[in-house]
């Protein structure tokens, strides 16, 4: 009899702890790493996948074309696969990756020079392609899931004399993709281009990148903005041109706050010096909420830039990623991250990160549940390209 009641005893127990797994934090791995799976290839974008581990979308470079490839990668940074498409008649690149609604892959690039938005599986193969007209020069820097396999993207096309905005919004019904909305604007004799869309609740879209057909002649690109409605009209009084440095204003991701402030990083030039990278608000008209040509700068003045912004779970903060070469221990470029205040730009933290004499940049961050983040890029040696993951933990310390 007291063998049984030790063994109700111990069924109790277990039953007890069953209940409360799921209370229990899983530990958190570390991760840094540069991979060589190829001799030079180069990372664009990474995506969190639904059954765990990430997706990387980036570029082969091979001696007469570039080859898109995917790696997919777990948890703990291990390739579990690795495609290249390799195809000597085509030339394309990745610029941009996010999860479809049926738990596949949307890709956005160019292939020879045209706007490419493809479909692949999450073994690196393509299923189907949106077909964009042979003459229709130019790129698709970003793709952005709306609802209803319904997904809205931003880049360049040639209108006709220059490379100038462009956007659209494509769909799939079935396994077809169509292009359904474009927008781009009446013809302009300077470069530009959107380098991120952003959805509003309403249906709504911001853009952001930069022009060469700002007001001021002379002061090179400046920080471009300008909103559209859900038909991708452009809205009256939406769009602006800011110009913060003396020339090489450029806005290379935002985030929305609160329905109705735009936060976005870039770089600009300062002072005959170098790039320093920056945080800007506007509102949704594309005001600037700190002060005309005014932002918040982080790094020197070496070579500094900011390439992508995410929101935390603390309100009113953010994370800009990017690369420095004022805060490296040498004259290489380093990873930089900081967490700021997006209130007022005082910085909460900030941390480099890098290898031994390599140049290595941030280029995405993703939130990791409880984790922290993971952050990807690229580190260079002599010339060969490699991607570079490194997880963080909430105060920017290595995992």
């Amino acid at each position: 009899m007291k063998n049984n009641t030790w063994v109700y005893i111990i069924i109790l127990l277990l039953l007890n702890l069953g209940c409360r797994l799921e209370e229990l934090e899983i530990p958190c791995t570390g991760l840094e790493k540069k991979y060589t799976n190829n001799s030079n290839f180069s990372a664009k974008d990474v995506v969190k996948l639904a059954n765990g581990g990430y997706m990387i979308c980036g570029e082969v470079k091979n001696s007469t074309e570039d080859d898109i490839y995917l790696m997919k990668i777990n948890d703990d940074g291990e390739v579990e696969s690795f495609k290249v498409e390799v195809d000597e008649t085509t030339n394309k690149k990745c610029k941009s990756i996010k999860v479809t609604d049926s738990g596949n892959l949307v890709i956005c690039g160019s292939n020879n020079g045209i706007p490419y938005i493809a479909e692949y599986n999450a073994a690196g193969e393509q299923l189907a392609e949106v077909p964009f007209p042979g003459d229709k020069l130019g790129e698709c820097a970003c793709i952005q899931p709306i609802q209803n396999n319904r997904y809205a993207f931003a880049g360049k096309l040639q209108n006709p004399s220059a490379m100038n905005v462009y956007a659209g919004i494509v769909s799939k019904s079935g396994t077809l993709w169509n292009l359904q909305k474009e927008y781009k604007p009446a013809p302009r004799t300077e470069p530009e281009i959107s380098l991120d869309i952003e959805p509003f609740s309403n249906g709504y879209f911001a853009l952001a990148g930069f022009s060469y057909n700002a007001i001021q002649i002379g002061q090179s690109t400046a920080v471009h903005y300008y909103r559209l409605d859900d038909n991708l009209n452009l809205i009256a009084g939406s769009e602006k041109f800011h110009h913060l440095g003396e020339h090489l204003d450029v806005a290379n991701e935002m985030i929305i706050v609160d329905d109705n402030e735009i936060v976005l990083t870039g770089k600009m030039f300062i002072n005959n010096q170098g790039l320093n990278m920056f945080v800007g608000k506007l509102d949704i008209n594309g005001n600037n909420l700190i002060g005309e040509g005014e932002v918040y700068q982080y790094g020197g003045t070496e070579l500094d830039e900011g390439m992508d912004i995410i929101q935390t779970d603390s309100p009113g903060e953010a994370l800009v990623v990017g690369y420095t070469k004022s805060f490296s221990s040498g004259e290489k470029e380093e990873l930089y991250v900081a967490q700021i205040d997006i209130t007022n730009g005082n910085t909460k933290w900030e941390k480099t990160f890098g290898r031994n004499a390599e140049d290595c940049r941030g280029l995405k961050v993703l939130k990791v549940n409880n984790c922290g983040y993971i952050i990807m890029g690229y580190c260079a040696d002599q010339g060969r390209v490699a991607p570079y993951i490194i997880k963080i933990d909430e105060n920017g310390n290595s995992l």
